[in-house]
């Protein structure tokens, strides 16, 4: 979508009336490292081979040890297989059984016709799928993303999608990485139709967001808003409301409850903010009968926001949250740690990347910026370009 048709948009906003896993576990004391071997190697000799292969994400010897002595285990083969599982099809196993399903928003496919509906939608998005190196352990993804009755004027919009960044105070590394998205942008005349940054802006405190965060998130352009909702951490120490009012200062708007509805070429697309699942209040956005054959865009951090008497409307949900789960290690994803602290709930049977939550509402969780441990064999971190695509 160029600037020029961009201009000719019209858009109303409608507002409607200490705790950091990073430091789980810290406190548990640890036996000695050399207790940890997985066939005949040491935790050393395993943090040293990843260093060699260049990996982006070097393992921490101490965030590992972390890792294990939480499991209760004395060793990595015992941590292994004590939790040794394919965490989404074990984690949906338990969604599906237990009483967290009952406030879930997916539902699952009704028919064999439905089953395919689906399975061709994320296809497309699969054979869409694209992934740019950065530098600064950053990657840009992109897909097209396939919505039916999508009108004419909003064929090829563009959508930035950022998440969970985690600025922290005294360091620059976030910085860094943003910084090599945005300059990789600005460079190849990148320029979003809209930037949709989906919370966790900060780890634990407002002075996280230094001058040198703003400095970087304000430099990313869109030719037609910013926007964003905010994230558990974001809340974390009464940082909420000083989050909200630095993004606004350098031209950013929560949507947060709130509506952003723009009109182009006669077509029409609906963006709706949803507060947090874990710390906000999150309510159901108004879709109303008449924006049925429009294109409805939920914003939120936490996929468990979305619960079942959310309207059925909606055709795409935007999050994060879960990082990809952070690390892989043959049959472990870090979400299951998630789920054991309830950072997660699952509720929606969905961890990472794309799923369908109905045959009319796809999901895309990104990977976010930044971790709270190591980020190991997962999707890698960085932003995400969409651009809608119309489909029968």
């Amino acid at each position: 979508m160029t600037q020029a048709l961009a201009a000719q948009y019209s858009s109303t906003i409608d507002s409607n009336p200490d705790h950091d896993l990073s430091e789980i576990g810290m406190s548990r004391s640890k036996p000695p490292s050399d207790q940890y071997d997985l066939s005949g190697e040491s935790l050393r000799e395993i943090e040293s081979s990843f260093a060699a292969s260049g990996h982006v994400e070097l393992l921490k010897l101490e965030q590992l040890s972390r890792l294990v002595a939480l499991a209760g285990a004395t060793n990595l083969r015992e941590f292994a297989k004590r939790l040794a599982f394919d965490a989404e099809s074990e984690l949906r196993r338990y969604w599906s059984s237990s009483g967290d399903a009952r406030n879930s928003y997916s539902v699952p496919a009704r028919s064999e016709e439905s089953e395919q509906l689906r399975a061709e939608r994320l296809h497309q998005i699969q054979q869409s799928e694209q992934h740019t190196p950065i530098g600064h352990r950053t990657v840009l993804h992109h897909y097209d993303v396939p919505i039916a009755g999508l009108g004419a004027g909003l064929d090829g919009l563009s959508i930035l999608h950022l998440s969970d960044i985690h600025f922290r105070a005294g360091k620059s590394d976030r910085s860094i990485a943003l910084g090599a998205l945005k300059t990789h942008l600005n460079h190849h005349q990148i320029v979003p139709d809209l930037v949709i940054l989906t919370g966790d802006i900060i780890t634990n405190r407002a002075e996280d967001l230094s001058a040198e965060a703003l400095s970087t998130l304000s430099g990313f352009r869109a030719n037609i808003a910013r926007l964003f909702v905010a994230g558990n951490h974001d809340f974390y120490n009464g940082a909420i409301s000083k989050v909200r009012d630095l993004m606004r200062q350098i031209g950013y708007t929560d949507l947060t409850d709130s509506q952003l509805r723009l009109r182009i070429d006669n077509a029409t697309l609906n963006l709706f903010g949803v507060d947090d699942h874990l710390e906000g209040k999150p309510k159901s956005p108004p879709i109303l009968a008449e924006h049925s054959r429009e294109t409805n865009i939920v914003l939120t951090h936490n996929l468990d926001a979305v619960q079942r008497h959310f309207p059925k409307e909606i055709d795409l949900v935007l999050s994060g949250h879960t990082h990809a789960g952070e690390v892989s290690i043959g049959r472990l994803n870090g979400c299951h740690f998630m789920r054991l602290f309830r950072y997660i709930d699952f509720l929606n049977g969905h961890i990472r990347g794309w799923d369908t939550l109905t045959d009319r509402t796809l999901s895309y969780i990104s990977p976010g910026h930044a971790g709270h441990y190591f980020r190991f064999n997962t999707v890698q971190a960085g932003g995400t370009l969409l651009k809608l695509r119309a489909v029968n």
